[in-house]
């Protein structure tokens, strides 16, 4: 089957024409669209990169301070004594939810999302456990050796 041809040579090379744009525009398009996948992997992998700035970690490390001292306190066990435990325990949640392995890791795009977790974290049960079971050790332990 042929072709039909316009009769008018000039509607022929507007056609021509217009059929060219047309190729050029979809060549755009894609070629448009494939940078765009390289760009958004671009910014993944910096989102991933960039990390927390020093203000940024002396922010996240004050609000873990506070949640420890919190936790303590609601609970009635001596700050020292429980600390570190709690400590461990939320530093522990917060580099398992964003895949690293020391808070110097952490993505500086997320820092917000990161205190918000921190000030909403609340302390596992296995953990508290685990504080009451080392205070009562502790505290036998004063009480056979006769110190106060």
């Amino acid at each position: 089957m042929s072709e039909v041809r316009p009769a008018n040579p000039l509607i022929s090379q507007v056609i021509e024409k217009q059929n060219k744009i047309s190729r050029f525009v979809e060549s755009f398009a894609k070629e448009f669209q494939e940078v765009k996948a390289v760009l958004s992997e671009h910014e993944e992998i910096l989102n991933r990169r960039v990390y927390l700035s020093p203000a940024e970690k002396k922010n996240v490390k004050k609000h873990v301070k506070a949640k420890v001292k919190e936790i303590a306190e609601q609970n009635g066990w001596p700050y020292k004594e429980a600390s570190r435990m709690i400590f461990a325990a939320v530093w522990n949640s917060i580099e398992s939810a964003y895949n690293v392995s020391t808070y110097d890791e952490l993505p500086s795009k997320y820092v917000d999302d990161i205190l918000r977790m921190i000030d909403d974290w609340e302390l596992p049960e296995s953990v508290k456990k685990r504080v009451e079971s080392s205070l009562k050790k502790n505290s036998k332990e004063v009480d056979e050796n006769g110190n106060d």
